[in-house]
């Protein structure tokens, strides 16, 4: 499931410095100037970041040829990197200049930002109910997931100069990705992370998580990590979803991914709302207005599912 890719483009992504939220970059300059903050700090900073989390997973198993492991979250990256090295790598990955300064044509990166935060809460809100053992690695994964549209942003291929703010759907970016490399970004981020040596079962859920029909065709034993990822996606985009026709399709693709009757879907979804505060606290952004998730809740809590 490798993408078509010229060898340009190849070396493009892959050389390619990925943009970070602004206000992550801001606490990590105080962080950089703190003497008494510590392991936790970095990675409660980080961990809203799909750049720099990004960063340092690839670094911390560039090197883990003397380890038995690889690392799968950001703690464990830190840890083996150690905390001031991972400091200064994660301050200096996120002090890339915004595309917009390069001359190209600049990228809707909040809508972007928007969709990995949701995902990551919902993610780890799906793993507290099914794989407790694992909820920083699902939260990891979602938050990743669509790290193949920054790369594919930061290329000199045209795939998204006519999606502008108003106009960016996950739906719509996926369209204009198979319209120009007649492939996605699921393929370009597994294809990515599989290079920067991630995990394998992270890697898969990164290739799968745009296709639910290949994971149906794949996975005979219900849900599992790669399901959880793609339901992630699903739920962030059934924050924003209009349509009542989409709503339904999105409801019944999560229902066959976790294989969970719709009102414990709906506790998960509601678990993950909690969480978004302390998400745009760390993120420094608006994910959601108050009264429009409580709108959203309560339409899909009516639902029929």
């Amino acid at each position: 499931m490798d993408p078509r890719l010229s060898k340009d483009i190849e070396e493009q992504l892959l050389a390619a410095k990925l943009p970070t939220l602004p206000a992550v970059a801001i606490q990590l300059v105080a962080l950089a100037r703190s003497a008494t903050a510590d392991v936790r700090d970095l990675v409660d900073i980080v961990a809203s970041d799909p750049a720099i989390c990004v960063a340092l997973v690839r670094r911390a198993n560039a090197a883990s040829s003397a380890r038995a492991a690889q690392a799968e979250t950001v703690s464990q990256a830190v840890t083996y990197l150690g905390f001031e090295p991972a400091r200064t790598l994660a301050l200096s990955a996120s002090l890339v200049p915004e595309l917009a300064r390069t001359g190209q044509p600049a990228f809707c990166y909040r809508p972007y930002w928007r969709r990995s935060l949701i995902a990551g809460v919902c993610a780890r809100a799906i793993a507290k109910r099914l794989w407790p053992d694992q909820i920083e690695q699902l939260g990891l994964a979602a938050l990743v997931q669509d790290i193949g549209i920054l790369a594919l942003a930061q290329t000199t291929l045209p795939i998204y100069h006519t999606l502008d703010y108003s106009s960016f759907t996950h739906k719509r970016a996926i369209q204009h990705e198979r319209h120009a490399i007649h492939d996605d970004h699921a393929a370009v981020g597994g294809w990515l992370l599989e290079r920067w040596g991630f995990p394998p079962e992270m890697v898969r859920a990164i290739r799968l998580s745009n296709n639910l029909a290949w994971w149906k065709a794949v996975s005979d034993e219900g849900a599992d990590f790669a399901a959880g990822v793609m339901a992630s996606g699903l739920l962030a985009d059934l924050w924003t979803t209009q349509g009542t026709t989409e709503v339904q399709e999105k409801q019944g693709d999560v229902i066959a991914l976790l294989r969970l009757p719709w009102s414990d879907i709906i506790e998960i979804f509601t678990d993950a709302a909690t969480d978004i505060p302390r998400m745009e606290a760390l993120a420094g952004m608006r994910i959601e207005d108050i009264g429009q998730l409580q709108l959203t809740l309560a339409m899909l809590s009516k639902s029929d599912y």
